[in-house]
């Protein structure tokens, strides 16, 4: 397993490894972190050491030793990937232009670890570091190191200052310690910079000014047919009250869109934030409806120059976008912002239970537990690496010590990754779980991704920082989740999901109530494969599925929005 240093048998590394794992296992950091440091020191060019040295550092709460550790076994283990993929690291380390390459390599592979070693040894290099600052950002966002890919974006921003560089920060805040309230400083931050220099301080509006009247409502995503967003815009626009609303949607390009005779779709991604607002202006939007708040590719420098007189953010963006020419963001009932709201730039509007209906995928299928013929429960973990919290490792691990029989199965296209697996079992080595316990895989589609929900039994949310889409997929598959009521609106997203199933008992009041539930379940397989016999049933009786009624609660929204408008443009024209 180990290099064979000088003055050292083959045996001693192993017994080191041994050892050390047993006192991991035991819960004895101290004795764990004294051997693995002496394997490190024996073994200086073996990764696996140095990630074992990691994980006892982590167990002994030594968070600077630990993050040295898991940066030398991650350039080690990038190192020999290179290596084995014919790389040559001397001309990398010499030459900007073939690092940026390798490091596209590597990103387009999802192998983050090899890539961000070359895109750190491309970012020294003025000629490529632009480019090479953005790849290292985000392959460390999705290696879910968010501390460093926000300082990381932060020098990308003061290389290549924009709105779009500015939003990335912004995403990379919600992954940190109170990340919530510092994507709400920063988000105001970038209003100051961006938005409010657009922003005319006494907008134009072409529309007319009364309520009894078919409202103009628009909605804005880069698409409504090929991302995420068909889930649960496309029911909306198969069910609004066309005697009530005329629909548009903006999108980057209608030509790739599914064409529709119901609704008008417009194209943006040719046009200026600028021309791109005056085109709405000239529509005469009476709402507007952006679905994609700071996300990459968002549209939020046109909101910023005020086109429609209501503007509301929903869907992808929970947060405040820190923008107050956007009026109104929505959120389930659920969610209770509370003391958060004072954060927002925007008014918050509960519009009910769930946020959106939601439509499943066509070839979603149920299937039974695979436990019952296993024998043992293989929870499943969908998920963002950069989701997976210290919080939700100690709460997973806790949860595989006690089910020792029991499998996690890690899913994201990053998961591919050797480094990113290696550190994941680290972090879990250090709270005392078998590493072999972990299973994972990457991208997948069609058959094979159906085929992953069949293969685990449970699905874990994560906490701070909760599944979406990823919650809902499961729910269509007929997979239970088992979710936390977090500290804040944004951490008990998930909540609404087992609400609108009837289905509170998957909510975790705490995180030794998520354990104690996640155990009691995967200790009793029969009461589990009969809790998965309900999810899909729940599904389609809940209210996600009531399209019509969910397109009548967002009519009934945007009306009241509309009148709240008429009546205080009324007082300033007193």
């Amino acid at each position: 397993m180990f290099a064979n240093p000088a003055g050292m048998t083959q045996t001693d590394p192993d017994a080191l490894v041994a050892a050390a794992r047993q006192a991991l296992a035991d819960r004895d950091p101290v004795a764990a972190a004294d051997l693995a440091g002496r394997l490190a020191q024996a073994c200086p060019d073996a990764a696996q050491a140095h990630y074992l040295h990691a994980a006892a550092l982590l167990a002994a709460e030594n968070a600077e030793g630990a993050e040295n550790a898991l940066n030398q076994a991650r350039l080690l283990q990038s190192l020999a990937l290179m290596q084995a993929d014919g790389i040559d690291a001397g001309r990398m380390a010499r030459e900007g232009a073939y690092a940026l390459a390798v490091a596209r390599r590597f990103y387009n592979r999802f192998w983050m670890g090899p890539a961000i070693v070359a895109a750190g040894c491309a970012a020294g290099d003025p000629a490529v570091s632009g480019d090479a600052l953005l790849i290292l950002a985000q392959a460390l966002q999705y290696q879910g190191r968010s501390q460093a890919a926000v300082a990381a974006f932060q020098s990308l921003l003061r290389a290549r200052p924009s709105p779009q560089v500015h939003a990335f920060i912004l995403y990379g805040l919600l992954f940190l310690e109170e990340g919530v309230k510092r994507q709400a400083a920063e988000a105001h931050r970038w209003n100051t910079l961006w938005a409010a220099p657009a922003t005319p301080a006494t907008p134009t509006f072409q529309v007319v000014r009364s309520a009894d009247r078919r409202l103009r409502v628009a909605y804005m995503t880069p698409s409504f047919s090929h991302n995420q967003a068909r889930h649960f815009l496309t029911p909306l626009l198969d069910h609004h009250d066309r005697s009530k609303v005329d629909v548009t949607v903006y999108v980057a390009d209608a030509g790739k869109e599914t064409p529709r005779d119901d609704v008008t779709i417009r194209s943006y991604g040719h046009l200026s934030p600028h021309d791109h607002a005056e085109m709405i202006r000239g529509d005469a939007i009476d709402v507007l409806i952006d679905a994609h708040g700071h996300a990459a590719n968002g549209r939020l420098m046109t909101l910023a120059r005020k086109p429609a007189p209501v503007q509301v953010s929903w869907l992808n963006w929970t947060h405040t976008t820190g923008v107050p020419a956007i009026d109104y963001t929505m959120h389930c009932e659920s969610m209770q912002a509370g003391e958060d709201a004072a954060q927002f730039a925007e008014t918050i509007w509960e519009i009910g239970p769930v946020e959106t209906p939601f439509r499943p995928d066509p070839q979603a299928r149920t299937s039974p537990a695979p436990a019952l013929t296993r024998g043992y429960v293989t929870f499943g973990a969908f998920h963002h690496p950069a989701k997976v919290s210290d919080a939700t490792v100690a709460a997973w691990a806790e949860i595989l010590r006690a089910v020792p029989d029991a499998k996690l199965h890690f899913k994201y296209s990053c998961y591919a990754d050797p480094v990113l697996q290696m550190e994941t079992r680290a972090r879990f080595m250090a709270h005392g779980a078998a590493s072999e316990a972990l299973e994972f895989s990457g991208h997948e589609t069609g058959e094979a991704y159906e085929a992953a929900f069949r293969h685990i039994d449970l699905h874990l949310d994560t906490n701070p920082v909760v599944g979406g889409t990823t919650t809902m997929a499961a729910f269509s598959r007929g997979v239970p989740v088992l979710t936390l009521r977090g500290p804040d609106f944004y951490a008990r997203i998930g909540v609404q999901g087992a609400l609108a199933l009837k289905m509170p008992e998957m909510i975790g009041e705490s995180w030794d109530d998520y354990i104690a539930k996640a155990v009691a379940l995967a200790s009793d397989i029969p009461a589990l494969a009969a809790l998965r016999a309900r999810v899909r049933p729940a599904l389609d009786a809940s209210v996600y599925r009531d399209e019509a009624g969910c397109a009548r609660n967002m009519e009934k929204a945007f009306r009241g929005m509309f009148e709240a408008w008429l009546a205080r443009d009324a007082l300033k024209a007193a």
